[in-house]
């Protein structure tokens, strides 16, 4: 059995509250993640799909990270930048 003091403390803890100071602890916002940006990301010939994801495998009708995010619940795992072009065109 838990004494009621060291559970009002997790649960101070759990909901974003500094136990020491009774602050709300400061979170940095999410950045959402652009597909166009991942390098295995690729738009498709299908125009009922038209969006593409090499990493997992699958095409979708709208960007894959907001597909995984819904049926996950967490950001896209697979994500990595594009390699920045250089601009000169050759």
């Amino acid at each position: 059995m838990i004494p009621a003091l060291e559970l009002r403390r997790k649960v101070n803890s759990a909901c974003g509250v500094c136990e020491r100071r009774r602050q709300p602890i400061a979170m940095k916002p999410r950045q959402p993640i652009v597909c166009r940006k991942c390098e295995f990301y690729y738009v498709t010939w299908d125009t009922r799909r038209p969006h593409g994801c090499r990493a997992m495998n699958f095409k979708s009708r709208r960007p894959p990270s907001l597909v995984v995010r819904q049926s996950s619940g967490q950001d896209c795992l697979h994500y990595s930048p594009k390699a920045e072009r250089d601009g000169t065109g050759a």
